[in-house]
């Protein structure tokens, strides 16, 4: 049975309320762009987007990333719907500046 390491959880836990009110500094986004690649594997959907159409209007997707935004939204995207919830991950707060940068209406 694998040993728990409850004070390395709750110390990358602190770590992570750095950007709960969204990023204010340099630091705070390259803490949030590791946490999105390393924590949350956000690397795995830098090559794989899931991008399917279901309808005329209606696409789903993996989680985008900022970069996936951009692109959504000169595809003329206007809201995108986040079936995981808000969230202390990096990706979370990655993702919500760049739906706001791109004017596009992030529903949790």
């Amino acid at each position: 049975m694998a040993k728990k390491h409850p004070y390395l959880k709750q110390k990358y836990i602190e770590a992570q309320q750095q950007w709960a009110n969204g990023i204010q500094s340099p630091k705070q986004r390259w803490l949030a762009r590791f946490d999105a690649v390393f924590g949350d594997h956000s690397f795995l959907r830098y090559f794989w987007t899931n991008l399917y159409q279901l309808d005329t209007d209606v696409w789903r997707s993996n989680q985008p990333s900022p970069r996936h935004i951009k692109k959504l939204a000169q595809k003329g995207i206007k809201t995108i719907v986040n079936l995981r919830g808000p969230s202390r991950w990096g990706s979370y707060v990655l993702e919500k500046e760049a739906c706001a940068e791109f004017g596009i209406e992030l529903i949790d």
